[in-house]
């Protein structure tokens, strides 16, 4: 696979990674939140307030949007803190793209039996369309990313809150950090089982699960957007890893922030609700959390 493919896609894959796949842990129960994806924080003896906000990783440029006074209150901040820094490197940039390969030059048929070699090949040729050529490319990725480049190129033109907030912050000097490095995210992926990837992606209807969630975040309500999340299988599989372990190790870096100066604090929307949502987590800690209308 050429390197240059490789680093056109593998960006904006990994920005795409928590939200089609993040899972469910059984003591992540609905609490029950107001609509809004711009929430300010305050109390708790802060000296200001800062502000959390639920981004969709990916989403088509026509559905672009910013809900009211995220610009405002962009430039009222110090700090910024996405998941994890995007202003990567060339040289982790061409790191990753070789974490996205299947290790030793392998193929996906080394992984399947011949019969589910064969469902998965018929699968992405016959019923989403792919093409010879680029099939023979994916197969020599790990699964997981096959069905995030898939629906990245099904969708078009795109947008990224992660990317439009950098731009931002560069912009108007704000400082950049992230709340976990690039390579834990990764190490997540690697820690799944190739097999269970790729037999995970047959039968899944793309963009109407796709579709779904965009119209849900629309309308800004974190309620359903939760509640859609946990109807998926490998939600309930992979949710411990994904979400609430994490959700829980951003926390005492999102105190220690917020403790220092006003900040923006932007993680994709599937990460706030819930009992072990960063809203919940926070309030438990004894912050005031309000939608910003």
């Amino acid at each position: 696979m050429r390197m240059n493919y490789l680093k056109q896609k593998s960006f904006i894959v990994i920005l795409f990674l928590l939200q089609v796949n993040v899972l469910r842990a059984q003591e992540n129960i609905p609490v029950q939140l107001e609509p809004g994806l711009l929430w300010e924080i305050s109390g708790n003896g802060l000296k200001q307030k800062s502000y959390l906000f639920g981004t969709m990783h990916l989403m088509p440029k026509s559905d672009f949007f910013y809900p009211p006074k995220t610009l405002e209150k962009i430039k009222s901040a110090k700090t910024m803190a996405l998941e994890i820094d995007i202003n990567i490197p060339v040289k982790e940039q061409l790191q990753m793209a070789h974490e996205i390969l299947l290790p030793s030059g392998k193929e996906l048929r080394d992984y399947l039996s011949e019969k589910e070699y064969a469902v998965f090949k018929s699968f992405l040729l016959d019923t989403l369309g792919v093409s010879e050529s680029k099939f023979e490319k994916y197969i020599k990725l790990k699964p997981f990313y096959i069905y995030s480049i898939l629906l990245t190129e099904e969708l078009g033109k795109v947008e990224s809150y992660e990317k439009e907030f950098n731009k931002l912050a560069k912009k108007h000097q704000i400082k950049m950090i992230g709340l976990e490095e690039i390579k834990f995210q990764m190490d997540l992926v690697n820690q799944m089982d190739i097999r269970e990837q790729a037999m995970s992606i047959i039968g899944v209807d793309m963009m109407q699960e796709f579709n779904a969630m965009l119209s849900i975040y629309k309308k800004q309500n974190l309620n359903e957007l939760f509640l859609f999340m946990r109807k998926s299988t490998e939600y309930e599989r992979m949710e411990g890893e994904m979400l609430v372990k994490r959700n829980l190790n951003w926390i005492p870096k999102i105190e220690d922030l917020i403790a220092k100066e006003s900040s923006f604090i932007a993680v994709g929307a599937a990460h706030l609700a819930g009992s072990m949502g960063v809203i919940n987590l926070l309030r438990q800690k004894g912050y005031t959390l309000t939608p910003v209308k």
